[in-house]
């Protein structure tokens, strides 16, 4: 079996990173995060539904609270099925307001 092709051709690990604003506005996005997601609406590649999910991540993490271990299927060229991909949303603190959310990082 270690022979044969993968059914979906192989997929590079990457790591995904993007930054923010509370409002859930990107500010930042990698090359990774720009092939998956795109680059200018951070979730038009989610279906609708996860696309509200993801949203409320970034509000919930806007809001100072950890998310993790969130999971987003997403659909990347030509693949029959979506590829997993695992995010965490941390809140960022300013540093001239301490407790005060000024970004949030994925």
């Amino acid at each position: 079996m270690g022979d044969s092709p993968e059914p979906f051709g192989p997929l590079e690990p990457a790591l995904l990173v993007a930054s923010c604003a509370p409002d859930g506005g990107i500010v930042f996005a990698n090359e990774a995060w720009r092939r998956f997601f795109g680059g200018d609406a951070a979730w038009d590649a989610l279906a609708p539904e996860d696309r509200e999910q993801a949203v409320r991540c970034v509000e919930e993490a806007g809001g100072g609270h950890l998310v993790t271990h969130q999971i987003f299927p997403v659909r990347v060229g030509d693949r029959d099925e979506p590829v997993p991909v695992l995010l965490h949303f941390y809140p960022v603190y300013g540093a001239e307001a301490p407790t005060e959310v000024c970004a949030v990082a994925v």
